[in-house]
């Protein structure tokens, strides 16, 4: 019945859940506390949040080469914009267990696509492959173990890519700027370490705890590996059952309460902050969203050789997969988008430790960090603290404004990376391959022979930022 679609909607949004047995509970608060096998089971969608905000909001299907069929949701346009030339599209992608639903629940005062919208921006938001918008393949079903052969690889080799060329030619314009979060920023330095004419589509790169170097991970990869270690590929189901005693072991580390406010910790990993009740309530009716277990491995991988390279198949398939016996490291020094690259991360982060982000700075030369000086700022803060507005999304549009304005970011005419400090003081449709494809093929055709200019000046060993 529509109005009960109604009231669950309307007590998500203001923070008064259902309970499992269809009772309501008096406060956001006394449903977080639930024990972690009583959460409720909601459904909120992006579409939902968006038009509740009353924004406009399209729903486009996006079709990759291998066969899967993504949901990319966009906000075209904000009432608050009067501006009335053409928008500068930018592309936000989720981490890992999310989904286009991470960037929207502080609502729209506070959240990303919403400001951005505000700003006059054209906000495109991707999904990758397997979680809750993007379950559907041409020929495979989420049931077959096939469907989810893939990491995080082929998100950005075939899912981003896709995105990208999608978006470029809907809105006709030949790049885009890019804001990421953990494992989305994971899936562009695959894409534009790879396929080297990308950069030429990304304007301005904004990388929120990038999870690339994970030598110094606080996560407890001891006890993920025993898990995985005896897991089939397939689908990595964000579900927790009361007598697995190594997936007890396991949350209890990420949250010794066991209520349902661990599910935040759950996804983003232990955190030092409470978080707002009524936002960890929208994040329940919309999280977490499955993966893959090659997903995870892979991340598991990366920790365990301390290099960013390629999925470990064994020495076996490495060999006919990449003809040798192990996986080859990704190209980094071959990222060059054309604007600025903006890395933002913290100190009290379980997934990318500062120690590790000393590495992205010997890469990365000239790109800009940021450095958030709040002591308890965690992986999820990113985008849902209680600062993350002043702390995060108000840099970012500085950054786009000021990149617009001066056509090319100032930064590229420093000899080394700089640093600036952020905290609570000053800071220091489907879309047709053939069509597509011919149109990237023209907005390409004349800057290609520049990435072999480039080449000849490229510092060994390093990027250009």
């Amino acid at each position: 019945m529509p109005w009960i679609k109604f009231v669950i909607l309307w007590s998500c949004l203001v923070g008064i859940s259902v309970a499992g047995d269809g009772k309501f509970e008096k406060s956001p608060t006394a449903m977080v506390n639930l024990p972690l096998w009583s959460c409720p089971s909601l459904e909120l969608s992006t579409i939902d949040i968006i038009k509740n905000y009353y924004y406009p909001t399209e729903n486009h299907t996006v079709r990759t080469k291998d066969g899967y069929m993504l949901d990319v949701f966009r906000i075209p346009y904000s009432h608050q914009c009067l501006d009335r030339k053409v928008k500068k599209v930018v592309f936000l992608m989720h981490g890992l267990y999310s989904s286009s639903d991470a960037f929207l629940l502080t609502g729209s005062s506070s959240g990303l696509p919403y400001m951005l919208a505000d700003q006059c921006y054209d906000v495109w938001m991707g999904n990758a492959r397997g979680n809750r918008y993007s379950q559907r393949h041409n020929n495979l079903d989420t049931s077959e173990s096939e469907f989810w052969h893939f990491s995080w690889h082929e998100i950005g080799l075939e899912d981003l890519s896709a995105s990208f060329e999608y978006i470029m030619f809907q809105t006709k314009q030949k790049d885009l700027n890019y804001i990421c979060h953990g494992q989305g920023c994971t899936a562009l330095m695959v894409l534009l370490s790879l396929r080297q004419e990308f950069n030429f589509n990304i304007h301005n790169a904004v990388f929120l705890a990038p999870m690339v170097y994970m030598s110094h991970s606080s996560l407890p990869w001891r006890h993920l590996q025993k898990v995985f270690d005896a897991v089939p590929d397939g689908e990595a189901k964000p579900t927790l059952m009361p007598n697995d005693t190594k997936q007890n072991d396991v949350a209890k580390r990420f949250c010794p309460s066991m209520t349902c406010d661990c599910n935040y910790n759950l996804i983003y990993g232990k955190s030092k902050h409470k978080h707002d009740p009524i936002i960890t309530t929208r994040f329940l009716a919309t999280h977490p969203s499955s993966v893959s277990v090659r997903q995870l491995k892979h991340f598991l991988q990366v920790k365990k050789s301390q290099k960013f390279q390629q999925y470990d198949y064994g020495t076996e398939k490495n060999i006919i997969m990449y003809n040798q016996s192990t996986p080859p490291e990704y190209p980094l020094e071959k990222i060059q988008p054309q604007g600025s690259l903006h890395i933002f991360y913290s100190d009290s982060d379980w997934y990318v430790s500062a120690k590790d982000i000393t590495t992205l700075k010997e890469m990365f030369p000239k790109a800009t960090f940021h450095h958030i000086t709040d002591t308890q700022w965690g992986h999820g803060d990113f985008l849902h603290g209680r600062n993350s507005r002043n702390l995060v999304n108000v840099p970012i549009l500085e950054i786009l404004r000021r990149n617009s304005e001066e056509g090319v970011d100032k930064h590229l005419k420093q000899s080394e990376n700089s640093e600036e400090r952020v905290g609570n003081h000053t800071k220091k449709s489907t879309n047709s391959d053939d069509g597509v494809g011919q149109h990237i093929k023209k907005l390409n055709h004349r800057r290609r022979s520049k990435i072999r200019r480039r080449s000849k000046h490229r510092r060994s060993g390093k990027s250009k930022y």
